[in-house]
């Protein structure tokens, strides 16, 4: 792919994450929101122009387990949780995420976290 085709694809992933990124709260435009697989986020999100768009994100390329967090579940990039046996994962409250890790342990991470300015 050459440069001149990757460039507005960047330039519009840059404007929807910062357009939800500017209301603090994606499930305020967003309907729909769940989880698929264990990792994948999926919703019906507003466009910006009146319309709606399906949107899919790989939730291990931007959640982890933290370290400082209480073992919980934050926003690290490319923390993929799921490879540290992370499962059975659901949405709860719109944008918190619960999971069960091992050692019977379950997680939450609050998504709207990752999005917030």
């Amino acid at each position: 792919m050459q440069l001149s085709n990757i460039l507005p694809l960047v330039a519009t992933a840059f404007a929807l994450v910062h357009n939800v990124a500017a209301r603090g709260d994606f499930s305020k435009s967003c309907t729909g929101i769940y989880l698929e697989g264990d990792h994948f986020l999926r919703a019906t999100c507003a466009n910006g122009q009146g319309g709606t768009t399906n949107s899919a994100l790989d939730l291990n390329a931007c959640m982890g387990i933290s370290p400082t967090f209480n073992g919980n579940l934050d926003c690290i990039p490319n923390g993929n949780y799921a490879a540290f046996g992370c499962n059975t994962c659901l949405i709860s409250h719109a944008t918190f995420m619960v999971c069960s890790c091992p050692g019977n342990i379950r997680t939450v991470g609050d998504l709207g976290r990752c999005f917030r300015p």
